[in-house]
């Protein structure tokens, strides 16, 4: 959906479309697929994670005079479009020898995507990993589930009932079952923000120079160097974008009850402890 539509639209008016938005898209490529018009497969991918900043990131790359940007920024076919096949997922993309990429945030959490990913692109593909405090990413989720018009719970009793809700019998939402979202996807609060075990999905199957992984503390107070590392990762000239601007912002500040900071703070603490481990470093949480 354009900007124009978000500025406008009542936020339960666009919840209604949204769904057919990206139906359309999505059968925009197929017909594009269909004819022949396809592309080539993506030199990089943003993995994740989700309300971490990689909408922001994406469209900073994209900037670069050496890049071109894939149809939209969510493809999600590793997660849920895989039954599409792979020449829908290379019609996303451009021909050419720019740099081209796409970000999909699921796919670092969804177990499926690291294999098919492993399966489908050569061995070497570049990911980029944006990791957010994980407290601080549970509860932007929550209220971006809200907003969606997905959660009807109180984010208490969203947390209680997050095992239930996420486990192996989690279907497809109702309603919208041509969006493929699950609740297991949907209401996984807690369970995106165990970054070590989704990591260690990845690293089994590529090397760990093909990981670029920052923090969004980082990304966020100083989105240029971090861009400058991004497009040294990439292989790509140095470049500084004329603005950034922060995009797809939540805002809930002041709505969270301090007990359920204590709570996500106490859940996360030997979930941040496994993955400084992994990744060698101290974390900023």
């Amino acid at each position: 959906m354009d900007t124009v539509a978000r500025k406008v639209l009542p936020q339960t008016v666009r919840n209604l479309i949204r769904p057919e938005v990206y139906l359309a898209r999505r059968g925009v490529q197929k017909l594009r697929q269909l004819s022949g018009q396809t592309g080539r497969l993506p030199d990089f991918l943003i993995l994740g994670a989700q309300k971490a900043g990689t909408t922001t990131l994406y469209d900073l790359i994209m900037r670069h005079p050496g890049t071109a940007a894939a149809r939209t920024k969510e493809i999600s076919y590793f997660d849920r479009f895989h039954r599409w096949g792979p020449d829908w997922y290379r019609s996303n993309f451009p021909d050419g020898t720019a740099l081209t990429g796409e970000a999909t945030p699921c796919y670092l959490f969804v177990p499926e995507a690291a294999r098919r990913i492993a399966d489908t692109l050569p061995p070497t593909t570049r990911f980029i990993v944006l990791l957010r405090d994980p407290v601080d990413r549970a509860i932007s989720h929550y209220f971006h589930e809200r907003r969606l018009g997905y959660e009807p719970l109180t984010l208490a009793k969203a947390l209680d009932a997050e095992p239930r809700r996420t486990g192996p019998d989690a279907g497809v939402l109702l309603g919208r079952r041509h969006e493929h979202r699950t609740q297991g996807q949907s209401f996984a609060y807690v369970g995106r923000g165990r970054y070590a075990e989704q990591l260690k999905r990845y690293f089994a199957l590529f090397p760990r120079e093909n990981f670029l992984i920052e923090t969004s503390d980082r990304f966020f107070a100083e989105p240029l160097a971090v861009l400058a590392e991004v497009h040294a990762f990439l292989g790509l000239p140095p470049h500084t974008p004329p603005r950034v601007r922060p995009r797809n912002v939540g805002v809930y500040a002041g709505r969270v009850p301090p007990e359920i900071l204590v709570r996500l703070s106490t859940t996360f603490a030997p979930e941040n402890a496994r993955l400084a481990d992994l990744l060698n470093r101290p974390l900023p949480w």
